[in-house]
């Protein structure tokens, strides 16, 4: 008897059809964003408004925005500068914003470097007049598919924290918005 060895190699192939990867569906606020952007963007009806951006040499994004209230019995004026600096590499980010009403923020946040799909946000402002301080961290994950958001203030009285998810199959988009006060120890908004 003469034997042959056993090398039969056999290529697979998957008859299902391949589905592209999904969209990232968008936050649960931004949910009818294009509505609200259809009655309220670039319709400014009572007050003037402008906004102007550059960027520097060195990356620095640079927007100031001023507005000034046209009707009413009382016309007030707003104004603020914004500095953002993007560093790629590490996905940092850091905005610095200033206004006339003699608030400053500042927002740090990290992309894409804990976790592929996270976006982890620090957030701080301070109020001069009043002295009145604020602090917050947020947290995105977004992945085809599914967009999960977590919010807490951290206020010394407790901790406030919004979370939400939104998921989409096949164009239809699902979600909820959750809020839990700690202070209360309560559940103070819930929708799906």
């Amino acid at each position: 008897m003469s034997s042959k060895p056993f090398s039969t190699s056999y290529i697979v192939q998957d008859p299902r059809p391949v589905r592209p990867i999904g969209e990232i569906p968008p936050a649960f606020a931004d949910l009818n964003k294009s509505v609200k952007d259809l009655f309220t963007k670039n319709y400014h009806i009572g007050f003037g408004k402008i906004d102007v951006r550059t960027v520097t040499a060195n990356g620095v994004e640079i927007r100031g925005i001023g507005q000034q209230d046209i009707g009413g019995d009382a016309p007030r004026a707003f104004g603020s500068l914004e500095h953002k600096y993007v560093q790629r590499d590490y996905g940092l980010t850091l905005v610095e914003k200033w206004s006339t009403d003699n608030n400053v923020t500042l927002e740090a946040s990290v992309e894409d470097k804990f976790l592929a799909g996270a976006k982890v946000t620090f957030l701080a402002s301070l109020s001069a007049q009043t002295g009145k301080r604020n602090a917050g961290l947020k947290f995105a994950y977004r992945r085809p598919f599914l967009h999960l958001t977590t919010d807490v203030d951290l206020d010394f009285a407790g901790p406030i924290v919004r979370s939400s998810a939104v998921s989409s199959y096949n164009g239809v988009r699902f979600g909820g918005n959750i809020v839990f006060d700690s202070a209360k120890s309560a559940i103070t908004r819930l929708v799906s």
